[in-house]
């Protein structure tokens, strides 16, 4: 499986792939619509966040629109780009899907700022069998090329 995460403690193999860099990204549709009409602070946008064990307004009153409103906590990062495709609102997403989502846009006055890491795991019961390890390595050069492209442009 892939995994953001700092660190990985559970009972499995994992392979450090790199660090994930996060933007703050709507859709284009958003940014043409719904962006140009907010408020100071973003009032008038809405956040699609994720599940946090604090208060979430702690990282909405650091962000660029600690006046937007948070509309959905939603833990799996697919349907967070959905959402986001849907120009449900905006959200934090890793720089990774620019090329894989080209509706996706990074809204103005943002920045890139450093996230957990991207990690590879199985369990190690796998870790041996050579099939497996191939298909480990695979994804390894896949996934660090791809990492690569979303800081250099698409890939070729």
């Amino acid at each position: 499986s892939l995994r953001a995460a700092v660190e990985v403690t559970e009972d499995v193999v994992a392979r450090k792939l790199f660090q994930l860099e996060i933007g703050v990204y709507a859709s284009k549709d958003y940014l043409e619509k719904t962006a140009p009409m907010a408020g100071p602070g973003g009032a008038g946008l809405t956040w699609i966040g994720t599940p946090t064990k604090g208060a979430p307004e702690r990282w909405m009153q650091r962000s660029p629109f600690p006046n937007a409103t948070l509309r959905h906590e939603v833990s799996d990062g697919q349907m967070r780009v959905r959402l986001v495709n849907l120009s449900v609102g905006m959200s934090h997403l890793p720089t990774l899907f620019e090329p894989v989502f080209p509706n996706l846009r990074r809204m103005p006055g943002t920045e890139v700022s450093p996230g957990p890491s991207l990690w590879l795991r199985l369990h190690s019961d796998l870790r041996r069998t050579v099939r497996v390890r191939r298909f480990v390595d695979f994804l390894t050069e896949e996934m660090r090329a791809l990492h690569k492209a979303g800081k250099h442009g698409p890939l070729s």
